[in-house]
């Protein structure tokens, strides 16, 4: 039972950690598609000036 107890331990412990990486993943993927759609508008001509 002890040593279920300790597995369970580990096993959130790993759920957790990959759920940071998950969020750190997608934040990093939002930044670039965000910075990809600054570049796209920029660099398109809008008639503005």
């Amino acid at each position: 039972m002890i040593v279920f107890t300790a597995a369970k331990e580990l096993l959130e412990k790993d759920l957790i950690e990959q759920e940071k990486i998950d969020q750190e993943q997608e934040q990093r993927q939002q930044e670039q598609e965000n910075a990809q759609q600054t570049n796209q508008s920029t660099s398109e001509p809008k008639g503005e000036g």
